[in-house]
């Protein structure tokens, strides 16, 4: 018998900013696994957002349109051998300051 050692698959995710948002962003996402990405799966708490075969991705979070808030994008990639890691990316919604004009 051989044995092959594999790593579990890798993800990244960029564009979620750490500061509150009051507009849409766009969020990349890339997983790398030496066996190849079997599934990518992008989900905002318990929604699923998006479903793909694809290793990479870029996704619109419509943060505008979301209540005030903190929410946690929960990605999971998952490889061909069946190892799969998960990364969360947490981002706040928060009121738009609207400015104040006196006398």
């Amino acid at each position: 018998f051989t044995y092959r050692v594999v790593a579990r698959p890798t993800v990244a995710v960029s564009g979620v900013r750490a500061s509150c948002v009051t507009r849409d962003f766009v969020v990349r996402v890339r997983a790398r696994s030496g066996l190849g990405v079997r599934r990518l799966v992008i989900r905002r708490g318990r929604h699923v957002l998006v479903s793909t075969t694809t290793a990479s991705r870029r996704l619109v979070v419509r943060a505008a349109r979301l209540p005030r808030g903190r929410y946690t994008l929960v990605v999971t990639a998952t490889d061909r051998a069946g190892n799969a890691t998960t990364t969360r990316a947490i981002f706040a919604r928060c009121a738009r300051v609207r400015p104040v004009f006196t006398g």
